[in-house]
């Protein structure tokens, strides 16, 4: 958790003060977490093409922030705006420079802590972790 947050809080500072946007990438499968420069959109098929433009996560610039979460703790859960994410390989949190960022709720478990949940409140980006709840 303590790694989430420390993420979180890296993309948002340097989002914020750079005043350009950062995104928390996340592993699911291996647990690897970086902060990098947000990319811009790509346009499949020309600058005309504006209804092709996708936002999913690409590997860009050498990553600010890096860590890997313990091989025992796994995810359960992992939802950016409303959408599931836990069958895809890699998840995008974005941070933009006005202090918002993207909705972020995720459970994670691991052997004798049970299980936890971290959110993002998308109005200040600040982290909120605590128990699941049943």
């Amino acid at each position: 958790i303590s790694d989430l947050i420390d993420a979180f809080r890296d993309a948002r500072g340097r989002a914020v003060l750079g005043g350009n946007p950062f995104q928390v990438l996340i592993e699911a499968g291996s647990g690897a977490i970086r902060v990098e420069p947000m990319q811009p959109p790509r346009i499949e098929g020309g600058p005309d093409d504006a209804e092709s433009t996708t936002t999913e996560p690409t590997s860009g610039p050498a990553a600010t922030f890096n860590a890997k979460l313990d091989e025992q703790v796994a995810f359960k859960s992992i939802i950016v705006n409303n959408r599931d994410r836990m069958a895809e390989p890699l998840t995008a949190i974005r941070f933009y420079p006005n202090g918002t960022c993207d909705q972020f709720d995720a459970s994670l478990t691991w052997p004798r802590r049970g299980s936890r949940r971290i959110s993002l409140e998308i109005t200040t980006s600040l982290p909120e972790a605590g128990p699941l709840l049943p």
